[in-house]
């Protein structure tokens, strides 16, 4: 039986969350306190679940093939990070004019970040994308908060992006 990547996902991050609804979660560390009971089977939501590790397959294959990317870390400064000159973090960096995009090479413009790409798509030379990230993001963030919950859902549900 083969199941949706989308689907199994959400299967799995939803059954702490439904197992938490109807009563006090036990802090004990008794697996009989922590078994499945009629609260959180996940049967509830897929009546075809398999629940014994030998009755899963050994090989399987998905219809979309999720993509790889960075997880655009916010101490890095996210989207707004040059990532493809040595992870160049952007709070001290200046983007560039029209007139010194309109002067770029090729590999000079690919060496910009997603964000000051996009701005310029748009012909914001103000940067606000840019600037939005700077907000949101700062070097002392934990090294682990990023946007990989934004680029993983994409990557099981679009196909991986090219060059534009």
């Amino acid at each position: 039986m083969r199941m949706n990547a989308t689907i199994l996902m959400a299967v799995y991050c939803l059954l702490p969350v439904l197992g938490s609804c109807d009563r006090k979660p036990s802090i004990s560390r008794d697996k009989v306190q922590e078994a499945w009971d009629e609260y959180n089977n996940p049967a509830l939501l897929d009546s075809g679940a398999v629940f014994k590790f030998s009755d899963l397959p050994l090989s399987g294959t998905s219809l979309k093939i999720p993509w790889s990317d960075i997880y655009w870390p916010s101490h890095l400064g996210g989207i707004a990070l040059r990532w493809t000159s040595g992870l160049q973090a952007p709070f001290s960096a200046t983007s560039p004019t029209e007139e010194q995009v309109n002067a770029m090479s090729v590999d000079e413009l690919n060496a910009l970040s997603p964000a000051e790409k996009y701005d310029i798509f748009m012909g914001r030379f103000d940067y606000p994308t840019v600037q939005a990230e700077l907000i949101r993001t700062h070097p002392s963030m934990p090294t682990w908060y990023g946007l990989c919950h934004g680029w993983a859902a994409a990557s099981v549900n679009y196909s991986e992006p090219g060059r534009v």
